[in-house]
């Protein structure tokens, strides 16, 4: 059963910033990122259960080739997309993100 997927506005901005970062960085390493930000968001529907329910009700993906973590929370068959959070951000901005999502 696959869930179906929202992903907030902030999420949706996270990720651009993200793939503007990396692609100023190396020319075509800003759509790499993108598509793996998406390839994640494709595992998380399909079995959203696979990943931990860390905080405030919000479980974690963590990508593969990019130090990045996407945020998700489950609601019946959906999935809602929080955040997509570099792995080294501090607490207080992954708490600013989280709590109350």
């Amino acid at each position: 059963m696959s869930f179906s997927v929202r992903i907030r506005v902030a999420a949706k901005l996270d990720i651009a910033r993200a793939e503007d970062w990396y692609e100023e960085r190396v020319p075509g390493l800003g759509l790499e990122f993108r598509a793996a930000a998406y390839e994640a968001v494709d595992r998380i529907a399909s079995d959203p259960f696979l990943y931990p329910e860390l905080l405030w009700g919000n479980r974690r993906l963590v990508m593969r080739r990019f130090p990045y973590n996407i945020w998700f929370r489950i609601s019946g068959t959906a999935v809602l997309i929080v955040a997509v959070i570099h792995g080294k951000r501090g607490a207080v901005t992954l708490r600013s993100k989280l709590k109350g999502s």
